[in-house]
């Protein structure tokens, strides 16, 4: 069985964004979301691609408002793993309606954010634990943040700074579908 305490970075990385670990969060996630709301979801995970702290600008900045979900996930070997969740605002609103909707909650701003910030939760919560059974260590993640602005302003702000600390970053697409409607999301994971 693989150990945390036994693998390097290198290796931790390599786990951190394979397509098994991703596969089983996302199935997990799944999961949740329909114990929660009682709907049926289909997730469709894209192929994961790595791009270069350089060109991540370039990559992610289209000149669109979107709401950027982050958390970092800590563990025993000191090393961070960050994940920032891009989405644009009428996949935000999905979600939010249909967590809000489900709790019986009326939909403002501050609601949307909170509906978010719990969409973030059961995305990161589902990818910590699966890590923890796939290293067999402890992964602990934080309370994610929630930033609606422009996409060039949190590439700007927020990914370039950990993506010039890490050296990496591994993304991927995520597709949700229900009847109640449809989520994309960019997925972006480092390591410092």
């Amino acid at each position: 069985m693989l150990r945390l305490s036994d693998v390097g970075s290198k290796e931790l990385m390599l786990g951190i964004v394979s397509p098994e670990v991703s596969t089983r969060a996302y199935n997990e996630m799944r999961k949740c979301m329909e114990e929660l709301t009682g709907i049926k979801f289909e997730v469709d995970v894209g192929d994961h691609k790595k791009v270069k702290p350089e060109d991540v600008v370039m990559e992610f900045s289209r000149n669109n408002v979107v709401a950027a979900l982050y958390s970092r996930i800590d563990n025993e070997l000191g090393r961070v793993i960050h994940k920032v969740i891009l989405m644009d605002i009428n996949s935000a609103e999905v979600v939010g309606t249909i967590l809000l909707s489900k709790a019986g909650l009326d939909i403002s701003d501050e609601s949307m954010e909170d509906a978010l910030r719990e969409f973030a939760n059961i995305i990161i919560g589902a990818y910590a634990a699966v890590l923890s059974r796939f290293f067999n260590g402890r992964f602990e993640y934080s309370i994610p943040e929630v930033v609606v602005d422009y996409d060039t302003a949190i590439v700007t702000d927020l990914v370039l700074p950990i993506a010039e600390v890490s050296q990496e970053i591994v993304m991927h697409n995520v597709k949700i579908r229900s009847d109640e409607g449809s989520i994309s999301m960019e997925v972006l994971t480092m390591m410092s």
